[in-house]
């Protein structure tokens, strides 16, 4: 049988972890503690064994003893326990409280009173992360240590603007994306970009993996404040649709920090004016589309206009031609005096000149249309 993964539960109020219980003891091993005391003594005497620390962490933020912001504290500091997530479960909706938790190192929030499907949904998002960031982990604090102990040199300042000209040979969003996450590569920084374009959903793209739910929240409700963001250690870079969202700023180190913060900025103004050109671009592509199959249907229309005239022309040809011999042979019957054939046939010579001088203008219009058809055809 396989083992459940082990979730703790920790909240002051009994009915609380009843409930916690009830909703999770089917699938996870659920272990229900009181305090964030309790919580932290547990994690301390818990081995480092494969399974045998917990994945999970419900906590509750308003404890008597020590808040749940303390105590996610001093989880994410501890190096064995740092890859525990936390799930605070309380009323986190203002932004500061949000921007407190996170602070923190929480990873999401679940409103009281617990809805099932939300909180089965939050501890399955929490088990993907947790694998996800246990995988990726080793890797990533080597090849970070190595790139944050050495300062920014002359060669990145060359690598900032190499990377803000390649934007303006890029055409799609996507390649804009991939080159902001090289540049900030170089710099040895985590990412996140997130971007909504063309009124598409929101994409967010992290360089760590996976990213927590407070941090796509974080970004939604901060981007528009200001172009940049500093809380802690993390800085928002935010411009037009574009957000960059650095996760391990260099405190540390105030030249370094100056200099990525002036790097950053121009890669995320100049992804963002490329951006703006490719949407412009497409729009000029689309009205360009559009003219020219305007162009066409006007076209069309000309040819057909003018294969209606000719034959009106014949038409009215054949019709004079065909009145003037029947009117000549009326005059043998008729017994007209020839005062009167030569009014009858005034009549009709003056009728067929009226009909020429139509015909003249309508041969004056072909023309002009003939010199519109070459003007929609340049």
């Amino acid at each position: 049988m396989t083992k459940k993964l082990k979730v703790l539960a920790v909240d002051d109020e009994s009915i609380n972890r009843l409930i916690l219980e009830e909703l999770l003891i089917h699938d996870y091993e659920l272990i229900s503690l009181s305090s964030g005391k309790e919580c932290l003594d547990y994690l301390q005497k818990c081995p480092q064994v494969n399974g045998e620390l917990p994945f999970l962490i419900l906590l509750d933020v308003g404890m008597p003893d020590t808040s749940g912001l303390e105590v996610c504290k001093k989880i994410k500091r501890g190096m064995k326990t740092k890859q525990i997530q936390i799930v605070f479960i309380s009323s986190l909706t203002s932004e500061q409280q949000q921007i407190d938790g996170y602070n923190a190192g929480g990873d999401d929030y679940v409103n009281k009173p617990f809805i099932k499907e939300a909180l089965l949904l939050k501890v399955k998002l929490a088990e993907k992360n947790f694998t996800e960031n246990q995988q990726k982990d080793k890797m990533l604090t080597e090849a970070m240590t190595t790139a944050m102990r050495a300062s920014l040199k002359e060669s990145e300042s060359s690598n900032i603007l190499a990377c803000v000209h390649e934007l303006y040979n890029l055409t799609t969003n996507e390649a804009i994306v991939k080159n902001i996450q090289s540049a900030c590569q170089v710099y040895g920084v985590q990412v996140i970009v997130s971007y909504a374009l063309e009124s598409k959903d929101q994409v967010v793209i992290s360089s760590k993996g996976s990213v927590k739910p407070l941090e796509i929240e974080l970004i939604q409700q901060l981007r528009h404040q200001k172009d940049i963001y500093h809380f802690g250690n993390r800085t928002l870079f935010s411009s037009g649709d574009i957000s960059l969202l650095v996760l391990n700023m260099p405190l540390g180190n105030p030249s370094e920090y100056k200099h990525l913060l002036q790097h950053l900025e121009i890669l995320i103004k100049g992804a963002d004016s490329r951006v703006k050109a490719i949407v412009s671009e497409k729009q000029r592509d689309m009205q360009r589309l559009e003219l020219i199959q305007l162009v066409s249907v006007v076209q069309q229309l000309m040819e057909s206009l003018e294969r209606n005239q000719i034959e009106h022309q014949k038409e009215y040809s054949l019709i004079m031609n065909d009145l003037t011999d029947k009117v000549e042979e009326s005059f043998l019957f008729l017994a007209l005096t020839e005062v009167q054939e030569d009014a009858l046939r005034k009549l009709i010579g003056d009728t067929e000149s009226a009909v020429a001088d139509l015909f003249d203008k309508g041969a004056d219009l072909q023309e002009k249309q003939t010199a519109i058809k070459m003007l929609l055809q340049i």
